[in-house]
């Protein structure tokens, strides 16, 4: 918990002293969503106020209104500032194609996924008890790690695997793990082929970064700090990791917000719903 927030508050970080476009990544360089609108005040122990207004779950700009987003914060004492910020945040998310959700703050994504506030601020600071893990034998030979994520932490990744990570195209060469893909259609590309060859990459899960993940979700122009929590939550780091001795696994800088310092970096886990997707 933050200095001087109180428990149990829902509060967004970006509101009138902490701006989630102000985050820096340490690595890098200078209920389900509601089909109708939702509308929630969340208070900061600053004393400032953010109004969450909470979009379609699909093609969110379908029934945005800046206007009436605006009118109702004022209403509720929000300042123009502020509001011309939140605004200017959720419409750089909707209006590129692809059209994923709107989040402003990570109690936004709390309210959205139906997942307790703090439970998500347990998961980001990489709590390892948050995984159960346990090895099976691959047909090859050696083991596979799984990682299997408690109920709340399922919750909020098949939430982002379902809402973000589902609307934005894959590779045309890739056959898995998205819509209206499948096997037969992977086949079909191989029909008549002289030859075939089929490999498997060691550790793939485990070689994808936890940067590589926050970049993901910067290209789909959330702001830094929602897309820094989104890679937290996909992602899987152990308090010790002989990986941590390589410079490309240690974050260098420090944190803005001191509570999610850690050493290293995450990585996939195999288990999770938003692995494979992304």
């Amino acid at each position: 918990m933050l200095p001087g927030r109180k428990a149990g508050l829902r509060c967004p970080e970006p509101c009138s002293e902490h701006r989630g476009s102000d985050f820096r990544y340490p690595l890098e360089k200078p209920g389900q969503s509601r089909g109708r609108e939702q509308i929630q005040l969340s208070s900061h122990a600053s004393g400032g106020f953010v109004l969450v207004l909470s979009a379609p779950r699909r093609r969110s700009s379908t029934m945005w209104s800046s206007q009436r987003y605006v009118d109702v914060g004022k209403t509720r004492g929000c300042s123009e500032e502020l509001l011309e910020r939140a605004v200017a945040q959720i419409e750089a998310v909707i209006d590129p194609a692809p059209h994923p959700p709107a989040l402003l703050t990570l109690g936004h994504l709390a309210m959205r996924a139906d997942v307790p506030y703090a439970s998500l601020r347990r998961f980001i600071v990489h709590d390892t008890e948050a995984y159960r893990r346990f090895a099976v034998r691959k047909r090859s030979g050696g083991i596979r790690v799984i990682h299997v994520p408690e109920a709340s932490l399922l919750k909020v990744q098949r939430w982002i695997a379902n809402y973000i990570l589902s609307v934005v195209p894959v590779h045309q060469r890739s056959y898995a793990f998205a819509p209206h893909s499948s096997i037969v259609k992977c086949a079909a590309k191989h029909c008549g082929a002289q030859w075939l060859i089929k490999l498997d990459i060691r550790g793939f899960f485990d070689s994808i970064s936890e940067l590589q993940i926050y970049r993901v979700f910067r290209s789909l122009n959330y702001q830094p700090l929602i897309a820094f929590e989104l890679a937290r939550l996909c992602t899987f780091a152990p308090a010790a990791s002989p990986r941590y001795e390589r410079r490309n696994w240690i974050n260098w800088k420090e944190y803005t917000i001191d509570a999610y310092s850690h050493r290293g970096q995450g990585y996939l886990p195999q288990g999770a719903p938003t692995s494979p997707m992304l």
